[in-house]
């Protein structure tokens, strides 16, 4: 089995990619996958306050087998940009506290919520923290026009 194999090292972490061909699991792949070149396992190890931790993880990728870098640099743009978006959803509109359940109301709020989010994020008309601008849009009119406006 073709196995391509690198390995990253950071201050208290290390990560490792292996990435197979799916060329070498031809028999087992649905053909309707045509774009996936294949399948790939990060093993990293933390070391944080004296605790080792171990996580491994698995994706699909239609990214060539040969580049398991590129690969690594992909997994970890998709989820540092994910994370920020979470994070700032969170600490921002509260999204993990949302208790709508109603038929598509979770995904519209969701939606709402992005947008927003996106509007406050280009407004330079101040400069302040994304929670700060949100409430000064509610307190004033005017700053909402503007984030709106500009927008």
């Amino acid at each position: 089995m073709k196995l391509r194999t690198s390995h990253f090292l950071e201050v208290g972490q290390s990560r490792n990619i292996e990435v197979i061909d799916t060329k070498e699991l031809k028999g087992l792949i649905d053909p309707e996958w045509r774009k996936l070149n294949s399948f790939i396992r990060v093993s990293s190890q933390r070391i944080e306050a004296n605790k080792t931790t171990h996580e491994e993880r698995f994706y699909i990728s239609s990214l060539p087998h040969t580049e398991p870098t590129k690969t690594l640099k992909a997994i970890r743009s998709h989820w540092q940009v994910e994370n920020n978006l979470h994070w700032s959803l969170d600490v921002t509109f509260r999204e993990d506290q949302s208790r709508i359940r109603q038929e598509n109301a979770a995904i519209n709020y969701s939606w709402m919520r992005k947008f927003a989010l996106g509007l406050l994020k280009k407004d330079t008309s101040v400069k302040m923290s994304i929670r700060r601008k949100q409430r000064k849009a509610l307190v004033d009119p005017s700053y909402l026009t503007t984030v709106v406006k500009e927008n």
